[in-house]
């Protein structure tokens, strides 16, 4: 299966949204993929992570999605 960019998730009933694009001009480190997270209940960004490739890119953005969900699964009663 092939996963295209960009990607987009809510996650904790739409409290985070999760972000990945391809970056417009890569860093100077070769950082060309980028995933952000916001919290939409302060409208703030909370979190961000680079990648130098597509495959890395998704796998990422796969992780924080899980590790948000597996949070916000722990604090709920």
């Amino acid at each position: 299966m092939t996963t295209t960019l960009p990607l987009r998730a809510h996650v904790a009933d739409g409290r985070y949204t999760v972000s990945t694009i391809e970056l417009i001009d890569p860093t100077p480190d070769g950082m060309t993929f980028e995933t952000m997270v916001f919290d939409t209940t302060v409208d703030d960004e909370v979190d961000s992570r680079r990648y130098t490739n597509s495959a890395e890119a998704v796998s990422g953005h796969a992780a924080i999605v899980q590790e948000i969900q597996l949070i916000e699964d722990a604090l709920t009663p």
